[in-house]
């Protein structure tokens, strides 16, 4: 049992000599049970400090007869460590005949800067994924509202257009004045993407079949510019805020398509792809991540970890469209064969 035990952990007898050391215990005294068993606790720690050291405020501790918790410390010349201990007797027939000791040595200096770089580029790397993340859904807004600009020229069209990127826009400035607070000081500058270039206005191309697709996004600015750009091209869309509201969809309706967005509330879109696994396996094959959460480690992993194809936000019509009619082409071949 104290083999298993992550801190380092040594018992004593009552001669304060080494009797046993688990694995933790063997490597911060650089040495093995069978080296150490036997020498006296001093002798012990001179493989950490040959010059010899002081643990007097240990070496206290082990003539006390009850559980004791403290620092002691080691010396050897310029080096200096500090350890945290417990220490609880060993008692046979009423009379004590050891010592457990626990040690957890204390990070030096070096140690603690380093492990505070790490944090700060963690929380930056942390910042700086939901920043996107919060900016991409705005931008899908504005390249889907612009894409339909092109391809329509209606007046009023176009009017509704430009207040959605009026509004889209003003959320991208009021996200980022948000961010900024929250940025580590420190945190190098974020690499920024190149924008693939403008297409040409759509030529006409061959319509996909019409089908049936539910959008899932908790952003009702997103959800509505995806539907619109699926609408244009003859498909009945459903929208639905999230994932429950998605599985209350496909419980009474077969979708063709469904394009959920991965960060959501109540129920996300890996909680969504898990329960039409357990509830629809069928739907699997028909199912598309849309998310603006790239740099998030958790959800490139799941992407990984999943048969279902992804579009990035920010994204075109087009973009969305053409995965709509692969997905649509392979149920076809599916269905023929």
């Amino acid at each position: 049992m104290l083999a298993a035990i992550p801190h380092a952990v040594l018992t004593v007898d009552a001669e304060e000599r080494v009797a046993f050391a688990n694995p933790a215990a063997e490597s911060l005294l650089r040495t093995t049970l069978g080296t150490a068993t036997g020498i006296s606790l001093h002798g012990a720690f001179e493989t950490i400090a040959p010059d010899g050291g002081r643990m007097c405020a240990l070496c206290a501790a082990l003539a006390e007869s009850s559980l004791l918790a403290g620092h002691a410390t080691l010396v050897a010349g310029e080096r200096r460590i500090v350890f945290d201990y417990e220490c609880a007797p060993i008692v046979n027939r009423g009379a004590r005949v050891g010592v457990v000791i626990a040690l957890d040595a204390q990070p030096s200096d070096a140690e603690l800067e380093r492990r505070n770089k790490e944090r700060v580029a963690r929380e930056t790397q942390a910042i700086i994924a939901d920043l996107a993340h919060e900016l991409n859904n705005p931008l899908t807004v504005v390249l889907a509202s612009a894409g339909m600009m092109r391809e329509h020229a209606d007046t009023d069209d176009a009017r509704r257009r430009i207040e959605l990127i009026v509004e889209a826009a003003e959320r991208c400035v009021g996200i980022v004045r948000t961010f900024r607070s929250s940025l580590v000081a420190n945190a190098g500058p974020e690499t920024a993407a190149v924008p693939p270039p403008a297409p040409a206005p759509m030529a006409a191309t061959a319509a996909a079949r019409r089908a049936h697709i539910l959008v899932v996004d908790d952003d009702p600015l997103v959800g509505s510019a995806m539907a619109a750009a699926l609408a244009a091209e003859g498909h009945a869309v459903d929208i639905a805020a999230d994932g429950l509201a998605a599985l209350a969809r496909v419980a009474t309706r077969m979708y063709d398509v469904i394009l959920t967005d991965v960060r959501m509330p109540r129920l996300d879109g890996p909680g969504l792809y898990h329960e039409l696994r357990r509830l629809r396996p069928e739907l699997l094959s028909r199912v598309v991540f849309v998310t603006g959460d790239t740099l998030s480690p958790t959800t490139r992993n799941f992407l990984a970890s999943v048969d279902a194809p992804s579009v990035h936000k920010p994204f075109e019509p087009r973009q969305l469209r053409a995965v709509v009619r692969r997905i649509l082409a392979a149920e076809e071949a599916r269905d023929i064969a």
